[in-house]
């Protein structure tokens, strides 16, 4: 009996190999390793030359990541766009409460750590709390469309 769902779709969409991903997505993952295994820590050691503290170092080489990753990332949102709306990509699945909890207390949990790093060390650049409270917030939003489609 075949699934009612798309499941087996979303399995090989998201198991795809290099070979299989989309051109500008390729291109996106190839610079973001490129960008944080040689381009930040050579950014810092070259801000850091001049005499520039450490903190400052880091945020200007998160800066100059975040100016070449752009236009790549872009790229590559505006051809997964392109490829949802052709429907060569399966639907997302739904957002459960228990997904978005977990989203929401990682979330919070890493703020709480970021909080103890900072009264510890000093400043700390918040990253990843950051990037989880972007990811949570989205999928906040997923839900609540979600349900408003649901209830029309």
């Amino acid at each position: 009996m075949e699934p009612t769902d798309d499941s087996a779709k979303r399995f090989a969409h998201d198991n795809r190999t290099w070979a299989e991903l989309p051109r500008r997505q390729r291109r996106f993952y190839l610079w973001l390793v490129l960008t944080f295994v040689l381009v930040d820590p050579l950014a810092r050691i070259m801000f850091e030359l001049p005499g520039l503290s450490e903190s400052i170092a880091s945020v200007l080489g998160v800066v100059l990541s975040v100016f070449i990753l752009s236009p790549f990332a872009w790229g590559a949102g505006l051809e997964a766009k392109q490829r949802k709306m052709a429907g060569l990509t399966p639907p997302l699945p739904p957002v459960t409460r228990r997904t978005l909890t977990g989203w929401v207390v990682t979330a919070v949990l890493l703020w709480v750590l970021y909080a103890f790093l900072v009264a510890s060390q000093g400043f700390v650049l918040p990253v990843l709390p950051i990037a989880v409270s972007f990811l949570a917030a989205r999928r906040w939003i997923q839900r609540w469309s979600q349900k408003s489609a649901s209830s029309r």
